[in-house]
């Protein structure tokens, strides 16, 4: 009878020690995480499994060690929960909703966010999420009004959140994080540059790689892929060569060209972290700006106008030819567009192949390339609605009054855009797919803004529309698609994508 008790004592002590850190396993197996830091993913789900083994080792040999680390294990958990209670925030002007270490159902349900405010209302709490996880709550505003009066109301009192590793690499940061000071000039810069004789100067440039990329497309699928490809490799080779030569002027298949991916690579952008190796970083980069600036010169004195974004900006303002400021931004917008504007694509060509009823429609614009220009930027204009819109983060550095709540020092804000879009009161029905809804009625910003809100506004709407429009022309004209394989959609490091399984057919038309 003691042996019995014995080891159902062990048994149920070793239960509870490999439960506890059962949310850090989800974690080290979640597919964001794991392409968000590779490394991170294993080192965590390695020290996982050596402590399971420890537990185990210790429930066989040690019990009396494995009680002792029971017992502070229990007192851990407790304290956690009355973190989480904390967290919770009861008082008469409290947040609704549920706070939750590490929460999953953000990333495990497309419309989250959405559904937690029909259940709590506009502004409610829940745990943080990707990217930064942590054990703070996190303030979640479902409506553009909110968040907009938010940001105005308490503009001084909110931090950029998280912390850009790359932002810290060149003097003012990148634009999105750049202070009071600072963002007024460099964003005004931008904005002049990306005009729209610049970007119509660039459309030939996007077209002939659009073209490019679909041709690849059909060509594979047809000879020997049965169920289609996957486009987001053709996209993402795509637009690496649009952004490099709108941004810079680099001719895909140059001399140029060919030394850029290696140099950009060194940078390795998308796995910087806080604690990477400073210097190392600033070294790549500077070999890479200096790279730029020379091609940048060499193009200017051979054409004599501008032909990129980088030649613009200094005819705009001659000084900032070569600012690091401004080349660090530009290098950073050539990683964002690319991963941006392929997410975007990518929806497009899920709702296309979902609703063929829309390609049919956009196929039948063709001889009039007004109206087909139309339909293609109001096809990308509800995409834009219905899923990659932008959402942002903010951290508040000091208690916040507003409306009948008090957001504590501390919590994290995210202030949910694309959620907002699925106002019944604004979108008649709108869940639907439905690109019609922009013929008759302009939206105000506080109703439809997929590029963001207040002052840090996304500087590359027009180019986005400008490479998606030419992108769906460039489409209607020769093809037909087809979506051969699909899934449920998946969470990516930052926005919600088709699932990876997404495949189709492209067929030029008859």
């Amino acid at each position: 009878m003691d042996i019995a008790a014995n080891i159902l004592e062990r048994l149920i002590e070793a239960g509870f020690l490999l439960a506890l850190p059962w949310p850090a396993w989800r974690l080290a197996m979640f597919r964001p995480f794991r392409y968000q830091g590779s490394k991170k993913a294993i080192a965590l789900a390695g020290l996982l499994a050596a402590y399971s083994l420890l537990v185990v080792a210790m429930a066989i040999f040690t019990p009396a060690l494995l009680r002792m680390l029971a017992i502070l294990a229990l007192f851990i958990a407790i304290g956690l929960i009355g973190w989480m209670w904390h967290g919770s925030s009861r008082g008469r002007r409290a947040l609704p909703g549920k706070f939750e270490i590490l929460p999953w159902g953000p990333y495990l349900d497309h419309r989250f966010y959405q559904r937690q405010a029909e259940r709590y209302g506009p502004i409610f709490k829940t745990g943080s999420t990707l990217p930064c996880p942590s054990l703070r709550p996190t303030v979640c505003i479902v409506g553009h009004k909110a968040g907009l009066d938010l940001l105005r109301q308490h503009d001084d009192a909110l931090q950029l959140w998280p912390p850009a590793p790359f932002s810290l690499l060149f003097p003012k940061g990148f634009l999105r994080y750049m202070n009071q000071d600072d963002h007024p000039v460099y964003n005004h810069l931008f904005r002049s540059a990306f005009s729209p004789n610049f970007l119509s100067g660039c459309s030939t440039a996007i077209d002939a790689e659009a073209t490019n990329a679909l041709s690849r497309m059909a060509a594979d699928a047809k000879s020997g892929q049965a169920d289609g490809v996957k486009p987001r490799p053709y996209l993402d080779q795509m637009l690496f060569a649009i952004f490099a030569r709108v941004l810079f002027g680099i001719q895909p298949g140059s001399d140029a060209f060919t030394r850029l991916l290696p140099l950009y690579q060194q940078v390795n952008i998308p796995r910087l972290t806080l604690r990477s190796s400073r210097k190392r970083a600033q070294e790549n980069l500077g070999r890479l700006t200096d790279f730029l600036v020379q091609e940048a010169q060499r193009d200017q004195a051979d054409c004599g106008h501008s032909v990129s974004l980088l030649s613009e900006i200094a005819r705009v303002n001659p000084t900032k030819f070569d600012d690091p400021t401004i080349l660090g931004n530009l290098i950073f917008m050539l990683e964002s567009g690319c991963n941006d504007v392929g997410g975007l694509l990518m929806w497009i060509l899920k709702h296309l192949g979902d609703h063929p009823e829309w390609m049919e429609r956009l196929q039948d614009q063709t001889p009039c390339p007004q109206n087909l220009r139309s339909l293609a930027d109001r096809i990308v204009s509800e995409t834009l609605r219905l899923e990659q819109s932008e959402y942002l983060h903010r951290k508040a550095i000091r208690d916040l009054d507003f409306g009948d709540y008090v957001i504590p020092k501390g919590w994290l804000i995210r202030i949910c855009i694309r959620d907002g879009h699925q106002d019944s009161q604004v979108f008649k029905d709108p869940a639907k797919f439905d690109p019609d809804r922009f013929i008759d009625r302009k939206f105000s910003h506080i109703e439809y803004a997929p590029f963001g809100l207040f002052r840090h506004m996304c500087v590359g709407d027009r180019l986005t529309h400008e490479i998606t429009c030419t992108f769906l022309a460039a489409l209607a004209k020769s093809y037909a698609l087809e979506a051969t394989k699909d899934g449920p959609p998946e969470h990516t490091r930052f926005h919600w994508a088709p699932n990876p399984e997404f495949r189709l057919r492209l067929t030029t038309k008859d």
